[in-house]
């Protein structure tokens, strides 16, 4: 006994809802959350340089976008805001890719673009100057070589951190212990 399968081709109309329901859910997306979605553009763009770049000139384009202490001792203040828009290893876009979308676009979502965004940006610069001073303090004090004070650091983790811990608030109480040992 053969099972026959019908000759008949599903209708055009069956394939054609599937690319309207991804649109729709795309728009949304950007709708509730276009600074998440701006900002893994940006990454992306900025990863995909990287990883088409010669070894030699990637670390000079890191190093030129570093919040680093020689940067600031200098008043290159730009680095504060640029280093949060490069990752030291291209090839982690896809992790940080996801996790913005399963923490940072919710939270956008809910707090609004506006506040996620002053959270992000105080997250980011709040805990690389107080980094920055960690470092000045061990230079100063012996306990670290002075090209310390060169050292590379960019990435988007303590903006993402501090979006993530404001999160916590929206959780149900129970929840929360447990996620915040995740993070």
């Amino acid at each position: 006994m053969t099972l026959a399968l019908p000759r008949t081709r599903p209708s055009g109309r069956a394939f054609a809802v599937v690319p309207r329901l991804m649109a729709r859910s795309a728009a949304t997306a950007v709708r509730r959350s276009p600074a998440t979605l701006l900002l893994l553009a940006v990454l992306c763009a900025t990863s995909a340089t990287l990883l088409v770049a010669r070894a030699d000139v990637d670390s000079l384009i890191l190093l030129h976008v570093s919040s680093n202490l020689h940067h600031i001792e200098q008043l290159r203040l730009g680095v504060l805001i640029a280093s949060a828009f490069w990752l030291e290893n291209p090839v982690q876009f896809g992790a940080w890719a996801l996790l913005f979308l399963l923490v940072v676009a919710p939270t956008e979502a809910w707090l609004g673009t506006w506040r996620s965004v002053a959270v992000f940006a105080a997250g980011h610069v709040g805990a690389t100057l107080v980094t920055l001073g960690g470092i000045y303090l061990a230079i100063q004090s012996g306990l670290a070589g002075d090209n310390l004070a060169r050292s590379m650091d960019v990435g988007v983790s303590y903006g993402f951190f501090a979006v993530a811990g404001i999160l916590i608030y929206r959780l149900p109480r129970r929840w929360r212990i447990p996620y915040a040992a995740v993070l």
